[in-house]
């Protein structure tokens, strides 16, 4: 078991190497592969929705934000990340529920302020999102 949990994070690093350098489609195939060890590996699973962002996949993008931040509830990045694909796709009603949630789930302030401005904001800024940990 911890064998596979280390090959696992290698193979993260490996995709965070690849998602910091550009090549979005090795990131993709690297974090794929820590899902298929760790199915539950909330950092890949967020990375490939950061990924469908950059492709204009912001419906698959939102699934696996929400996903990520069920599995890890306490990350911050996950929420924003959840409430601004929502906002993006016009679906504002449900990123200010999230944000309710988020707030609720006491997710820290400086989170919540920017998401609250995000949402205050004429959509389409820029929503790149950043890939999670170590990056």
């Amino acid at each position: 078991m911890k064998a596979t949990l280390n090959q696992a994070e290698r193979l993260f690093q490996k995709g965070i190497k690849a998602h910091r350098n550009g090549s979005l489609k090795t990131a993709e195939r690297h974090y794929n592969g820590v899902l298929k060890l760790k199915q539950d590996h909330a950092d890949a699973i967020h990375n490939l929705g950061v990924i469908a962002v950059a492709h204009g996949k912001d419906k698959l993008a939102f699934t696996f934000f929400k996903r990520a931040k069920e599995l890890k509830p306490d990350s911050g990045q996950y929420w924003l990340s959840c409430i601004k694909v929502a906002a993006k796709m016009g679906q504002t009603d449900e990123a200010n529920e999230i944000l309710r949630a988020a707030e609720e789930q006491g997710i820290s302030m400086d989170i919540l302020s920017e998401a609250s401005s995000y949402l205050q904001l004429p959509h389409n800024p820029d929503t790149s999102e950043t890939p999670a940990r170590k990056v």
